[in-house]
């Protein structure tokens, strides 16, 4: 796997995941947000993200997390060996942006706090309830050519994680 694209919900664990298999496969490592979004929570002009996007989904190797822009996220599935899908349970994901919000940090690499949770939690039921069906069927017609993995626990992303790091 040279180009692996990790997708998901708002904190989900996609960056933790990413980092370390990057890392350990000396695989460049992009977070999506620090390309379409500024340190103070403001968006990044669209056509300057996709010029981002564009050439780091035209390099040779990556790992990249997000989402972004629809128009992004398809052109770096297409452009992806693998897909990591983290999938959790709904109420998981408002449980961790809660913790991300209040702003705790576990570790000294993780993010910085969320905005606040009134302006987040719209965006995670809007991909819950739009853009998660919409995700869903791409992968499943990617799936026929592309390597696609969907954690939908804690304990498969510990365990994936652990297995992707290793190797």
């Amino acid at each position: 796997m040279r180009r692996v694209a990790v997708i998901g919900y708002i904190a989900g664990g996609k960056s933790s995941l990413a980092r370390v298999p990057a890392a350990k496969r000396g695989l460049p490592y992009h977070e999506l947000d620090r390309l379409q979004i500024t340190s103070d929570w403001r968006a990044v002009p669209r056509p300057e993200f996709l010029a981002r996007h564009a050439a780091v989904i035209a390099e040779p190797a990556w790992v990249i997390d997000g989402i972004g822009l629809w128009r992004s996220l398809s052109d770096r599935l297409l452009a992806a060996d693998a897909i990591v899908h983290i999938d959790h349970p709904l109420w998981l994901h408002f449980l961790w942006t809660t913790k991300r919000g209040d702003g705790r940090r576990e570790r000294s690499d993780d993010p910085p706090p969320l905005p606040e949770l009134e302006r987040i939690f719209p965006f995670i039921w809007d991909y819950h309830r739009r853009i998660r069906p919409r995700v869903l069927r791409l992968l499943q017609q990617l799936a026929e050519t592309k390597t696609v993995h969907t954690l939908r626990r804690p304990e498969e992303l510990a365990a994936f994680a652990a297995a992707w790091g290793g190797g």
